[in-house]
């Protein structure tokens, strides 16, 4: 392994002489550069070298050297994915190691990281640290699951990051299922996953004499758009849910999905439009690809729809009875349909609602 020291003092102000780091980048070594660099500060400039790639041995800057690692959150839904960060710290050096490979293992959970290995990027004099960066989807089970890292160069040097998966198996998998958490966003569709998002709507209280099937709100649907407009007959809300954790029962067909939601209406009147459908849409890739992979093949949907009756709560249901081989994220899409007369002017429903939506996943044998 070849340690790269850059002092202040290898060459006079303005003299440009290549080194090599051990990936064979041209490195100038300017004590301007050096100066403006993060790694060396003003009472470090004489003392404490630059240090390119982990060396190992006894040589000051090298000893008492860590591992810092962090996870992107404490805790997040089962199947979800998560950004992973370590930093290899030089103690003495008071400075992180660019070009380091960290190692990285599933220990617990049965998820996945989308690299075995990252490094902490090569020297660079505007940098403010070196951080290896790396993803973690979170297996399909609920409770603590951990990644283990370590110094390729060294694997004495290691530690251990855990997160505690939410929601899993048997559990509702919705963020915000009786829209009690937050207002819905009316913004078409969504890009991310755990929220709900689409045409002109609202959570209310009690409204025009219906009230919550649970909680303290519903939601109330109101245009077939971001406004008002005829010729469209839906207002749909979309979530996704990221399933990348569950990809291998999935792809081995034992994974099924079963969703629901609670749905009213006013009485209204002889125009006042009777229909509410509830759908789930299954795709491959990730949530970020919803509003262009919108709407997938008739085979990755399920759905349910009912003509309600007034003033009372009913539920559409449905099913998966395995979800399609390749399906990694799905959509949640919830909508009254305007099968008695087009409005083209607000309010387009006259009082249709929805709560407690639900999506379950059960690992079949």
């Amino acid at each position: 392994m070849t340690r790269l020291a850059l002092n202040w003092w290898s060459q006079p102000l303005g003299l440009d002489l290549p080194t090599r780091n051990r990936r064979g980048s041209s490195i100038a070594v300017l004590a301007l550069t050096c100066a403006l660099a993060s790694a060396c500060t003003s009472d470090s400039i004489a003392s404490d070298p630059l240090l390119c790639g982990f060396d190992g041995d006894a040589s000051p800057g090298y000893q008492d050297v860590s591992l810092n690692g962090s996870v992107g959150a404490a805790q997040a839904p089962a199947g979800s994915t998560v950004l992973l960060e370590a930093r290899v710290s030089a103690e003495l050096a008071r400075q992180d190691l660019c070009n380091t490979d960290v190692v990285w293992e599933v220990r617990t959970g049965g998820g996945t990281v989308a690299q075995a290995e990252s490094n902490t990027g090569p020297v660079d004099p505007m940098a403010l640290d070196y951080v290896a960066t790396n993803t973690w989807t979170l297996g399909p089970t609920a409770g603590a699951q951990t990644v283990y890292l370590y110094v390729k160069d060294d694997p004495s040097i290691n530690t251990l990051l855990t997160v505690t998966a939410t929601g899993g198996f048997g559990t509702n998998l919705l963020l915000n299922p009786g829209f009690e958490a937050s207002d819905v966003v009316v913004g078409g569709l969504p890009s991310s996953a755990g929220a709900w998002q689409g045409d002109l709507a609202a959570r209310v209280a009690s409204d025009q004499g219906i009230g919550q099937h649970a909680g303290a709100y519903m939601l109330k649907f109101t245009a077939t758009g971001l406004v008002a407009g005829a010729g469209f007959f839906t207002s749909q809300q979309w979530q996704t849910v990221d399933l990348r954790g569950y990809a291998t029962l999935i792809d081995q067909g034992k994974v099924r999905l079963d969703a629901s939601a609670w749905v009213n209406r006013v009485a209204g009147d002889a125009e006042t439009d009777t229909r509410f459908d509830l759908r789930v849409l299954a795709f491959p890739g990730t949530p970020a690809g919803f509003p262009t992979d919108y709407p997938p093949p008739a085979g990755q949907i399920r759905s349910a729809t009912i003509n309600s009756t007034a003033g009372s709560w009913q539920q559409l249901q449905l099913r998966f009875d395995a979800l399609p081989v390749g399906t990694r994220y799905v959509a949640v899409e919830i909508y009254p349909y305007e099968d008695v007369v087009d409005d083209g002017t607000l309010p387009e429903f006259d009082g249709h609602y929805a709560d407690d939506v639900s999506l379950v996943l059960t690992q079949l044998p």
